[in-house]
């Protein structure tokens, strides 16, 4: 039993307690036990803003088209922020939406990202759609929050490549 789920133990009706296990339990990808856990923190703070920003995680994880409800119920609470678009690019990257995830992508390019999970989304995105433009962007705007890792350096050193290849024909055109 790992240290999360000894606090949920403790305080079996703590919202927090059970928000930190459920968060735990989609980070390690057993999204039954999250489910399951989830209905009960939706029963004790449906209304929520950190209850159902949970709710939209796991719905994206588990391909569940209620998402749209978590997305109605976190604009309730802050209409356009970062959170949000963040999720809802997330949501278009896993049901494979990729004209949508560029436009949500290039938007919070425009925006002074801060969330951990933000800038995975936009990396995952790159990696996903081989975008010169949304690269270039991304670029300009983060480079300085990257942290590098092999996988990430070959996606960008492919999309330099393609893209000095198109400025060379170009040339001998």
């Amino acid at each position: 039993m790992d240290p999360t789920e000894k606090s949920y133990r403790l305080h079996l009706r703590d919202p927090i307690a059970i928000r930190k296990l459920v968060q735990s339990l989609l980070d390690s990808g057993r999204l039954l036990e999250a489910a399951f856990y989830f209905e009960k923190l939706k029963k004790l703070k449906p209304q929520s803003y950190e209850t159902n920003k949970l709710g939209y995680l796991l719905s994206i994880k588990r391909l569940d088209p209620r998402v749209q409800a978590y997305d109605i119920a976190l604009k309730g609470f802050g209409g356009d922020s970062e959170d949000l678009h963040a999720l809802r690019l997330a949501y278009y990257i896993a049901f494979s939406n990729l004209p949508v995830a560029l436009e949500e992508a290039k938007y919070l390019c425009s925006l002074n990202v801060n969330e951990r999970f933000t800038m995975d989304v936009l990396i995952q995105t790159i990696e996903e759609t081989r975008d010169e433009p949304l690269s270039l962007l991304f670029f300009d705007k983060h480079l300085a929050k990257i942290i590098p890792n092999s996988k990430l350096e070959k996606t960008f050193r492919q999309i330099l490549i393609k893209r000095l290849i198109g400025i060379v024909k170009n040339i001998h055109d």
